[in-house]
């Protein structure tokens, strides 16, 4: 996108303590099914969200692990969706989700509740461990 564009670039100006700026309401909307809506803007976004916040970024979860080892979803039949429709869809994977954030930071706040979820699954083998060394990373 061309930030210089005629139709995006307001002159003014904007020091006033009352200053407004219009925008489209839909524009949100817009850049969210257009612009952000490829795999390069969605990592690149999970990668500067706050990692106490990304529980609350909607996504149904199907695996924990991008080889589909550990199942995560939540009935019989929606396993049966996520095997048929949805294994190139990288938001179903709890693994996209854990490579792109500080989990340090993140068991500060979803140590417990994590643990609880997957965690203690994934301690019971040597897979599960080995897993998740090889996933949790610390900027």
């Amino acid at each position: 996108m061309q930030l210089t564009q005629e139709t995006i670039n307001m002159d003014g100006t904007f020091d006033a303590t009352n200053a407004v700026v219009q925008f489209a309401a839909n524009y949100g909307a817009q850049m969210q099914h257009t612009d952000l809506a490829t795999v390069e803007a969605s990592v690149a976004g999970l990668r500067v969200t706050d990692p106490c916040l990304v529980p609350w970024i909607f996504t149904q979860y199907c695996f924990v692990d991008f080889n589909r080892r550990w199942e995560l979803a939540n009935s019989a039949t929606r396993l049966r969706r996520c095997q048929q429709h949805m294994t190139t869809n990288g938001a179903v994977y709890l693994e996209s989700m854990l490579r792109n954030i500080d989990f340090s930071v993140f068991q500060t706040c979803w140590g417990h509740a994590f643990d609880v979820a997957v965690g203690q699954e994934l301690s019971r083998s040597d897979a599960g461990q080995a897993w998740m060394k090889n996933v949790i990373r610390s900027p």
